[in-house]
């Protein structure tokens, strides 16, 4: 008993006098005791709200939600739009890499916000959102284009426009070739296959690894293409086909295209027809015929595909700081 008697009597000491009552140590005690219940109460009750929008947005849209993102209640009922804020670092270079003069320099990441339906979606991570508002588009949901797609979007009318105007491969090569557009020409050449179905994507500007054109079915890798726009008195030789070939070491694609505005020498052809080299030959000739069979089919639909605007890791790495690049993953 004695030790009950002393925990007692040190619960009931004095330690704040407050006119005619005085602050225990019992008081404080069960004052922290409740507020400790209620802050615990409090975040019982935000986990289990979100968690209940997120059930409400799968509901709505079949769309899991990941654990990392915030939802929320919108505040209006407006159309489904989305703002990207890209990580940055504190004390930033003037290149935005890091300045490590500074000990304490840390990366900076704002909340990337998307708007659909009665819910706001928050994230620190631009990819998630970009991803979503595709997987959104994806099961018809309208989803305003960002400025950044706006901009991609009208490239990709342009292009199509284009595409229908070539009547001769002189046209081609002088758009492309004399001004020095190759990049223009490798997107160019990507949306005669995304016309034919596949999922064509243009490989970075810098060290494309002997391939400019990655197609898909689907999930599943197809083919690599290399695309060259020279003059059409240049042929393609051998050493070309030769370097495409050795790039699908790594790739093992099932098929290999090379294409080019003008044609291909002896050499190139007979390689080109090897056992196991199986590399699909398009002069400028058949690219022609390409265009035209994709003007029709696009004309037919008179819309641009998301795949031709959507925004990619490579339309994200120049807003990155470039010591520190967005992940690289599918972005729907």
């Amino acid at each position: 008993m004695g030790s009950v008697d002393e925990v007692l009597r040190a619960l009931s000491i004095e330690i704040i006098p407050l006119g005619d009552r005085n602050i225990t140590v019992l008081s404080v005690f069960i004052f922290l005791a409740l507020l400790v219940a209620i802050v615990a109460f409090c975040v019982l009750a935000y986990r289990t709200y979100h968690e209940y929008l997120k059930n409400a947005f799968y509901e709505t849209y079949e769309i899991k939600l990941d654990n990392a993102v915030r939802v929320s209640r919108r505040t209006d009922d407006g159309a489904s739009r989305f703002v990207l804020v890209y990580p940055r670092w504190r004390y930033p270079n003037k290149d935005g890499s890091r300045d490590r003069r500074r000990k304490t320099n840390n990366i900076l990441v704002g909340k990337s916000i998307l708007e659909v339906g009665r819910f706001r979606v928050a994230s620190t991570s631009p990819v998630q959102i970009i991803w979503l508002a595709n997987a959104l588009r994806k099961r018809g949901v309208s989803v305003e284009r960002n400025s950044l797609e706006a901009k991609k979007y009208a490239r990709a009318v342009r292009m199509r426009q284009t595409m229908f105007s070539y009547q001769t491969i002189e046209s081609i090569i002088s758009n492309y070739a004399e001004s020095g557009n190759y990049a223009g020409f490798e997107e160019y050449c990507a949306q005669l296959y995304r016309a034919q179905g596949y999922k064509a994507v243009v490989t970075s500007r810098t060290g494309d690894g002997g391939f400019d054109i990655i197609l898909y079915e689907g999930t599943v890798l197809s083919a690599l293409v290399e695309c060259k726009c020279f003059s059409q008195s240049h042929k393609v030789g051998r050493p070309h086909l030769q370097k495409l070939y050795g790039a699908n070491v790594a790739y093992r694609a099932k098929k290999l295209i090379f294409i080019t505005t003008s044609d291909f020498s002896a050499e190139a052809k007979e390689y080109a027809r090897s056992p196991g080299v199986n590399m699909e030959l398009v002069n400028g000739a058949k690219l022609l015929e390409m265009a035209g069979k994709a003007a029709s089919t696009r004309e037919a639909a008179s819309l641009v595909m998301l795949d031709d605007w959507k925004l990619t890791r490579e339309d994200l790495i120049g807003r990155y700081p470039p010591d520190y690049l967005p992940p690289n993953i599918n972005m729907g």
